[in-house]
């Protein structure tokens, strides 16, 4: 092989290397978005799941606890749901009440963020 085509080809590779490079960095940051936004729905999620109590207090609509549990685990999905469903299977008391299971769901799942100041 001629030295300038070797020279080339080692050039092609080291330009591929960069490349790959970046796009090693791209996917970490992605991920690490990812995360975040992972992090951010799932707190999000009892925001949501919070947001219907107006609309559950209506007599018309959701005349007893049973309705209104429904209501709200129509609203769950992923751990939360998987949580609610343990949770009737066990028949526990909680899975029987509204409120006992608003309770329970923010216990286990709100987590806000806390702040903390440089003296402590």
């Amino acid at each position: 092989m001629d030295p300038a085509d070797l020279d080339q080809v080692r050039e092609a590779i080291r330009l591929q290397g960069q490349r790959l490079g970046g796009h090693e960095q791209v996917l970490h940051s992605l991920l690490d978005k990812m995360n975040q936004l992972s992090a951010q729905l799932a707190q999000s999620s009892l925001t949501q799941t919070a947001v219907p109590v107006q609309s559950v207090e209506s007599p018309r609509r959701f005349s007893n606890d049973s309705a209104k549990i429904a209501y709200v685990a129509s609203l769950l999905e992923g751990p939360p749901l998987s949580y609610f469903n343990a949770l009737l299977e066990k028949e526990s008391p909680v899975a029987r009440s509204y409120s006992r299971l608003c309770a329970e769901l923010k216990r286990v799942y709100d987590h806000p963020w806390e702040v903390f100041s440089l003296s402590q």
